[in-house]
């Protein structure tokens, strides 16, 4: 029995009769046909079958004929490729719905394509009906199938105008209907969906980092980053993967091109691209928004990223009669050589393994007592506990549901912890996640502050588990522990509450905790950085920049007025001797490198930074930073010295090579103790020679202050700062600094080490310029006013006014000090400021008489209105805590306070 159907050209049978020449291709019923995408193209085709196949966007060997004999074939990369993909492995083996969203996307995408290629009206009615059920699971599956569905339709639409065929009305229809039929299953979630997308806090506010997100999502749909290959190794290997990419993208080129009908090789083109790049790019841009992504969201687009590799590879390696199959078989090679790489890591590699709940319940299970509190940090896991461990449920901190990264515990934890574990003998703390929920470490700092911690004797992949025995009278508190308490803020955003310093068994730790509060809601990333100094500003250490509290805690994530602890290590210079330090600490905000202002409880200011003073280190340095880096223009000595039976001066530095007399320098020595402490409490004596035989004595040097060479270890390395001065009585010529041991009785120990420099001709001043004004005003007996030039008065607002003082040494300063120009209006209001060290050198390095000229360009409010007022100066010290100002001796020009004084014509 014949019959004709819409759609369907005359001369095609149906049913009834054995299949023949036109019969043979309604095999196209068939999306993807064997050999249907490579292979030499037949070179005769049959009319009738020209005219069925024209009728089908997706007709088999619409890219030539059958493979020849031995060809390279579509099918054995694409099932090598996803046979070993490391994304597709993974999520196969979790209880989430990645894996269950990317099938459903395959057989949506595969029922589209049957819909295209079957002419039948009643056979699309059945694919129709299946797609819908599909589609309307998929949303349900996923929220991100939206995207999938959407990609899958435009391209339903461009293939249907494409073809340009009779029935596209009916097929339109179809459509139609279908996309009505899902949003009606998908209705009674919708109300959900849309309060989800408003209300959601499983994610942390703030812009997508939109390079970031493509890097990610780059390695774990290639090598399945992080979860079985390190991110740095997996960005290593994406030049790798690029390159396998762009022959790919070249093989499809190559497949257009060779294509029977390029229409068709271009809709499958088109179907690829559509597939792989729109859910991304939707994706991404509802992340922008809402700024909740992770790669794995997109798993469902990986079908169409291996058919798109696995056709291209085809294409390359059928170029020229199989002239590009070497290319095409190394890269199919390079690609399953580095999935392999991240099955095996996954498989292999502990460090890679999965949370391991059932090895973390069963031991604390069977460990504790009964009246043990097992604690869990991470609150949304709950239900993976009480699976593995349903005897022992746990105290859930935070207590939720869903994840809510707002819901971070603080200090508030005390108050839970005293109703639900105080007096019990002990606390198990187990974690998972808490970077989200407990980043600073509030709950195990409250345990260790209440108890003493116990060893665990296990260690459990991606679970925290932590032993606590706990007194009877334990004590869970709120407040912060503050050693020295402060009222400092910083920039009127953040306050330092205080800091203190941890003791482990009475000694004091090399790690400072400090105790700090947002004074608003803070948009800013805010970080520290610090430089740990001796009580005559040398540097021993630094505290790198990094955040006030924790790398994923940063401030805009702060809650106003809740306070949070941080415990920064001090990182010193190896070799830095036991002592009390200093550290100057300031706060920026991040891509903003200038400090913030530091005010006090009155709103006064203390400069751009606090210092921290009495630190202890408690024992010699023997593990930390390098040491000091030798500036540029150093000499450095050329070989280690023995100078004195006992000990070895390993390496030093000097610098700068060449400097004016009266100068400061800076010296570093590394000193490497012997076998045995040594014998002596030597010093260091300092001379200076010139190349003519001239000889000045230099200063005598404890070689690590307080603590005395006889109290050092054995094989020791200890590190010695220094910064003498150049004699003012030095000629310019080259000289010699020697460097020479000498025991109690001033004798030599050994010989002495030499270090070169170069004295340069003398630029200083004793002779004051000219002067409008005459003030002569004493600070302290340590620097003298002599008097000012002032530029003409701006006759606008928001102008620069330029002011010039001239200053003279008294005598050389003990601390490089700092001064200010400030404006202050009829009703004593201070309008303007600038502050200046006073000279170009640091005073620290004057001479006494000499001068120093500086001039402050000082800028007038935009808001500055008509009248009198104003000018003043004067100095303060801005190494110390609150920058106290010099006080001005009595008897000079007109001293308006004793730390400030008026300039006026």
């Amino acid at each position: 029995m014949k019959s004709h159907l819409k759609g369907v050209p005359p001369g095609v049978h149906l049913r009834g009769t054995r299949r023949g020449s036109a019969q043979a291709d309604l095999a196209a019923e068939r999306p993807f046909a064997p050999n249907s995408f490579g292979g030499a193209a037949r070179t005769r085709r049959r009319s009738a079958q020209a005219d069925l196949a024209a009728e089908r966007p997706f007709a088999p060997n619409s890219f030539g004929g059958r493979l020849a004999p031995n060809s390279f074939g579509f099918a054995l990369p694409l099932l090598l490729l996803t046979v070993l993909s490391p994304p597709w492995l993974y999520y196969a083996q979790e209880a989430r719905n990645y894996t269950l969203l990317t099938g459903l996307g395959v057989l949506i995408a595969y029922l589209l394509l049957r819909l295209l290629m079957t002419g039948a009206a009643h056979a699309r009615r059945w694919l129709w009906l299946t797609a819908v059920l599909t589609a309307a699971a998929a949303l349900y599956t996923h929220y991100f199938a939206l995207f999938l569905l959407l990609a899958l339709g435009i391209f339903y639409l461009l293939a249907l105008w494409l073809r340009s065929a009779a029935d596209w009305r009916q097929r339109l229809l179809e459509a139609g209907l279908a996309t009505v039929a899902v949003l009606l299953l998908y209705a009674p979630w919708l109300p959900f969906l849309f309060n989800r997308y408003q209300v959601d806090a499983s994610y942390w506010q703030g812009p997508l980092k939109i390079g970031e997100a493509l890097r990610h999502l780059a390695i774990a749909l290639t090598l399945g980053a992080p979860e079985m290959m390190l991110e740095t190794t997996a960005v290593a290997w994406l030049p790798a993967w690029g390159l396998i990419l762009a022959a790919a993208l070249l093989g499809l080129g190559l497949l257009l091109v060779r294509a029977g009908n390029r229409r068709r090789a271009g809709l499958f083109i088109l179907f690829l691209l559509l597939y792989l790049l729109l859910p991304v790019f939707l994706t991404l841009l509802t992340a922008w928004r809402t700024p909740k992504f992770n790669p794995r969201y997109l798993m469902l687009v990986t079908p169409a990223f291996y058919l798109l590799l696995g056709s291209g590879l085809s294409g390359l390696w059928t170029w020229r009669s199989g002239r590009g199959r070497p290319l095409a078989g190394l890269l199919l090679g390079l690609a399953l050589l580095l999935s392999i790489q991240s099955v095996n890591n996954w498989f292999s590699d502990p460090a890679f393994a999965k949370a391991d709940w059932r090895g973390a319940a069963h031991y604390a299970v069977s460990h504790s007592q009964d009246d043990e509190t097992i604690i869990l940090v991470s609150g949304h896991a709950f239900p993976v506990w009480n699976y593995y461990a349903p005897s022992r449920p746990p105290l859930r901190l935070p207590s939720f549901d869903v994840l809510d990264v707002n819901q971070v515990l603080g200090y508030d934890a005390a108050t839970t912890l005293q109703a639900q574990v105080a007096g019990r003998s002990g606390a198990w703390l187990v974690s998972w996640q808490d970077n989200v929920v407990d980043p600073v470490g509030f709950v195990a700092d409250q345990l260790t502050r209440a108890g003493t911690e116990m060893p665990v004797a296990a260690q459990f992949a991606q679970i925290g588990l932590r032993h606590f025995s706990l007194p009877p009278d334990a004590v869970f508190s709120a407040a912060p522990p503050l050693t020295v308490p402060s009222d400092l803020t910083f920039g009127g955003q953040v306050k330092l509450l205080g800091w203190s310093q941890p003791a482990a068994a009475g000694v004091p730790t090399s790690t400072l905790r400090l105790e700090w509060q947002a004074l608003q809601a803070l948009s800013a990333d805010l970080k520290l950085a610090a430089e740990i100094v001796d009580d005559q500003g040398q540097v021993w250490g630094q505290i790198a920049d990094r955040r006030l509290s924790v790398y994923d805690f940063p401030t805009n994530r702060w809650r106003p007025g809740a306070p949070v602890f941080a415990v920064v290590p001090l990182q010193m210079w190896v070799g830095t001797p036991p002592g009390v330090y200093d550290v100057r600490l300031r706060v920026y905000a991040e891509g903003q490198p200038a400090s913030l202002e530091v005010l006090d409880a009155r709103g006064v200011s203390q400069g751009a930074g606090v210092r921290l003073t009495a630190v202890q280190i408690p024992a010699l340095v023997r593990q930390g930073l390098a040491g000091p880096p030798a500036p540029a223009a150093a000499v450095t000595l050329p070989a280690a010295q023995r100078l004195a039976p006992d000990l070895t001066l390993s390496r030093g530095w000097l610098a700068p090579a060449a400097a004016e007399p009266g100068s400061r320098l800076a010296l570093a020595l590394w000193w490497q103790v012997g076998e045995m402490a040594p014998a002596a409490d030597y010093r260091l004596h300092l001379e200076w020679q010139a190349a003519d035989g001239t000889a000045l004595p230099g200063p005598i040097l404890a070689l690590a202050s307080d603590w005395a060479p006889s109290a050092w270890p054995a094989q020791a390395q200890v590190l010695t700062l220094a910064a003498p001065s150049l004699p003012i009585s030095a000629t310019a010529g080259a000289w010699t600094l020697h460097l020479a041991l000498t025991a109690a009785d001033g004798a030599p120990a050994g010989a002495a080490a030499i270090l070169p420099l170069t004295v340069l001709s003398s630029t200083r001043r004793f002779d004051p310029p000219p002067l409008e004004i005459t003030i002569g005003a004493d600070f302290d007996g340590v620097l003298r006013l002599l008097g000012a030039n002032l530029a003409p008065r701006p006759d606008r607002p928001g102008q620069t006014w330029r002011v010039t003082l001239a200053w003279q040494a008294l005598i050389s300063p003990a601390t490089d000090l700092g001064s200010f120009v400030q404006l202050w209006d009829e009703d004593g209001q201070m309008r303007s400021q600038v502050n200046l060290a006073p000279g170009d050198r640091p005073t620290r390095a004057w001479l006494p008489g000499e001068v120093a000229v500086t001039t402050y360009d000082l800028d007038l409010p935009a808001d500055l209105a008509p009248g009198v007022y104003r000018l003043m100066t004067g100095l303060y010290d801005p190494e110390r805590a609150g920058l106290p100002r010099l006080h001005i001796q009595p008897g000079g020009a007109d001293v308006i306070e004793v730390d400030r004084i008026s300039l006026s014509r």
